[in-house]
């Protein structure tokens, strides 16, 4: 399998903004075949770690809270 690896220098999801994020980019038709499922890609560590974040599974939706880590 091909993956690229890299920094993203700024992502925006929503009005969610990453600076200088840790990257892997591959192709994830196999991962969508054997789980049945349609895959746009996966959020980690670096993009989860200072956010609060709510998964409404029955929506469809991910919301993300301001959070003030000390």
């Amino acid at each position: 399998v091909e993956v690229l690896a890299g920094t993203l220098n700024e992502l925006l999801c929503g009005r969610q903004k990453s600076l200088g994020m840790r990257t892997l980019l591959t192709n994830l038709v196999e991962m969508e075949g054997s789980l049945n499922v349609r895959l746009d890609g996966f959020l980690g560590y670096e993009f989860l770690y200072n956010r609060r974040t709510l998964i409404n599974y029955k929506r469809q939706k991910l919301f993300f809270f301001k959070q003030n880590r000390p």
